[in-house]
């Protein structure tokens, strides 16, 4: 299956990834902000190890693994190129530790913007959706 290319049904009722993604698309509201499932992706510094990244990889990834058992869904955020790919890696990670753990998992990629400091930024957004395991309380 190759991401982002690939757009499957979701099990909330009739809705596909298309139509959550076209949703989502372009809003940052601060509410999700609030909700907890929302996480943000910042780039490494160019000086860190192999192992220091697959690292922080790693941890990205359980980041967004435990955001889904607990909301079902995370949208995760990522600015420039470095924290993209990583971001990208991340959910490659988390698909496959969700996986071993009895979930299946989505991704619908959609372009987010933000202002920061003086100038408007294109990002992206990915939505990560799990179903399969139950959620946690």
């Amino acid at each position: 299956m190759a991401i982002g290319r690939v757009w499957l049904l979701v099990a909330k009722g009739d809705a596909t990834m298309d139509d959550t993604a076209e949703k989502n698309k372009g809003k940052i509201a601060e509410d999700r902000h609030d909700s907890g499932n929302v996480v943000r992706v910042s780039a490494d510094p160019p000086n860190i190890s192999a192992a220091e990244r697959s690292e922080k990889v790693n941890k990205l990834a359980g980041a967004i693994m435990h955001a889904m058992r607990k909301h079902g869904e995370v949208h995760i955020r990522a600015f420039g190129m470095p924290a993209s790919y990583k971001a990208f890696k991340a959910c490659i990670v988390a698909r496959t530790i969700g996986t071993s753990n009895g979930y299946e998992i989505w991704y619908a990629p959609y372009f987010i913007s933000a202002t920061m400091g003086a100038s408007e930024r294109t990002g992206i957004g990915i939505l990560a959706v799990a179903s399969g395991a139950p959620r946690q309380s």
